[in-house]
């Protein structure tokens, strides 16, 4: 149907809604409209011309001629297509009716009617409506992309998350972009081996303090260092974001258009040309086209991956926005910690990461702020606060942060390579609310999305949940459990890749009420062959006890 609620094609299933609130998934029947233009072509394939032949054939050429119509009223339409539909219909229209004329004074023809030349005028009609179809999609597209300023917005925070990333791309391939630990949000590569002059340490230049400062503060931030190495892996480029941000904005709503590449490319163009006051659609375009791939529609991406892949790219653009403010409180504060930081002797990278770490985790002790806020709003709040320190609340400050770096060094003199014990590194600071937390085994990490995983100490009860047989709940020490329920059991093998073969059954779910203080390690299920490809996400608690189970029901 188009803007107007005029059908242009195929058969309308209704449920009666005065309040238009409940309106029905109609997938089904859509794919059937495509199929009257199979039907006629193999009618003609193989045309005997009987009585019942003749009276499909005009039926369907009736039905073809009613959306041909209603293609040449469309005004988004260019008038050089409608010409051209219009003269490749007039054509099939005349040598259809010379076949059915032939038929009829002929009689049936058991060895078959000569159709070459009406299979031909049909392969020629069918062109010209699809390319008048891509011209009616490209400008519904087109009104709902051109018309929304959020929309422009999230595409310019994508494109300065591309440049930001830049600065050290070939390095943090090779390395990974995995941060310090699994412990935090900043990239390792990008401050491990960074060459910090003396002059220059606890500055808002150097970056291993400030990356211990970042990950003080976005340590609770789960799945978000994951978005550097989905920018640059270089097997999908930035595919998979033009595609969120264009084809699934479109797809995953009512209509589920369905996307193929020569529309997105004629999308763009559009785009570009039409908006030339703006450069971010000339920049989306180049990125398309620079890795562009054979992907006739967007399969395999559901509408929820490309929802928390935006979501993602906004918690990660506050992340790149927040460094500056970072630098900001410690430009502010420079002066005030100069002498204190002169007495430190453990100054390496590794130690002025931890040291920047503990800052943040002492700053916001000692400046409460209550309920949720934004990183920003924190970091303004603690930059705020810590100007108008008294002299008191500075001793207080330095004597927690100097117990704090201690503490670390204490630690670190240990060259531990593995994970340290929990209760012991909880003694550096009582506010310290996102630890290390357990190194899980090979074989578990595997299970996990490139064996990578984020540990995390929740801060508040959390429900997840778990689907299993009979009775294999728990009494294990390690238990995968996710944070969703799943419609099907075939959404859920492949989103969870668990395969039928490892006779894994799914029978019942469990939901347990997690309570806080305990270590999640969490990430996305890793693929395990056709069909499972995993990527939702899971997660692994050790020695999860009968006692959190909240209710257990059917699966599906």
């Amino acid at each position: 149907m188009n803007t107007d609620r005029q059908l242009l094609q195929g058969t309308v299933v209704t449920a009666y809604d005065p309040t238009m609130n409940n309106i029905l998934d109609t997938g089904d029947v859509v794919e059937t409209v495509g199929e009257i233009v199979g039907s006629i072509r193999e009618l003609l394939e193989s045309f005997n011309g009987t009585p019942e032949e003749i009276e499909q054939l005009q039926e369907q050429n009736q039905q073809q001629e009613s959306y041909v119509d209603e293609l040449l009223a469309d005004e988004s339409i260019p008038q050089n297509v409608k010409d051209e539909l219009e003269a490749n219909y007039n054509a099939y229209n005349a040598s259809s009716q010379n076949l059915i004329e032939e038929a009829v004074q002929g009689g049936p023809n058991p060895d078959g009617y000569d159709t070459a030349n009406q299979i031909q005028a049909y392969n020629n009609l069918e062109k010209s409506i699809e390319k008048a179809e891509d011209e009616v999609f490209v400008g519904d597209a087109y009104t709902v992309l051109s018309t929304d300023v959020v929309y422009k917005e999230v595409l310019e925070k994508v494109k300065t998350i591309a440049e930001y990333l830049k600065e050290s791309t070939e390095l943090c391939r090779e390395q990974g972009w995995g941060s310090y630990k699994g412990q935090g949000v900043f990239p390792y590569c990008l401050w491990k081996e960074a060459p910090i002059a003396d002059a220059f340490y606890y500055s808002k230049v150097d970056i291993p303090f400030v990356a211990g400062l970042t990950d003080g503060l976005y340590g609770e931030v789960e799945g978000l260092v994951l978005l550097p190495k989905m920018f640059y892996d270089l097997s999908a480029g930035m595919q998979e974001f033009i595609y969120a941000y264009t084809w699934a904005k479109l797809k995953c709503t009512p209509n589920k258009v369905a996307m193929n590449q020569k529309r997105m490319g004629l999308l763009l163009e559009k785009l570009e040309k039409e908006q030339a006051e703006t450069s971010i659609w000339s920049w989306v375009k180049e990125q398309w086209y620079t890795e562009q791939k054979e992907l006739t529609e967007y399969e395999g991406k559901r509408c929820e991956d490309a929802e928390r892949l935006r979501n993602e790219v906004d918690e990660f653009v506050d992340f790149v926005q927040e460094r500056e403010n970072l630098k900001q409180l410690i430009a502010d504060v420079e002066e005030k910690l100069a002498g204190y930081w002169d007495t430190v002797n453990d100054n390496d990278n590794e130690a002025r990461y931890h040291h920047g770490k503990i800052f943040i985790v002492v700053a916001s002790s000692l400046v409460p702020v209550a309920g949720w806020v934004s990183k920003s709003v924190k970091v303004k709040k603690i930059l705020q606060a810590m100007r108008n320190f008294t002299k008191g609340q500075w001793d207080e400050f330095f004597n927690k942060l100097d117990d704090g770096i201690k503490n670390i060094s204490k630690i670190r003199v240990k060259k531990i390579d593995e994970v340290v014990d929990d209760l012991e590194l909880q003694e550096i600071s009582k506010t310290i609310k996102y630890l290390p937390g357990p190194k899980l085994p090979q074989k578990i990490a595997a299970t996990f999305a490139n064996k990578f995983y984020i540990n995390r100490k929740i801060v508040n009860d959390e429900v997840f949940y778990k689907y299993h047989g009979v009775d294999n709940r728990t009494g294990k020490k390690y238990t995968w459990l996710t944070n969703r329920k799943y419609m099907t059991e075939e959404s859920l093998r492949e989103g969870l890749a668990i395969r039928k073969d490892w006779g894994v059954k799914l029978e019942k779910i469990s939901e347990f009420k997690v309570p806080k203080g305990t270590w999640v390690s969490e990430g996305k299920a890793a693929s395990q062959g056709i069909e499972y490809s995993g990527q939702d996400y899971q997660a692994v608690i050790l020695n999860l006890p009968k006692a959190w189970i909240i209710r257990t029901d059917k699966a599906f």
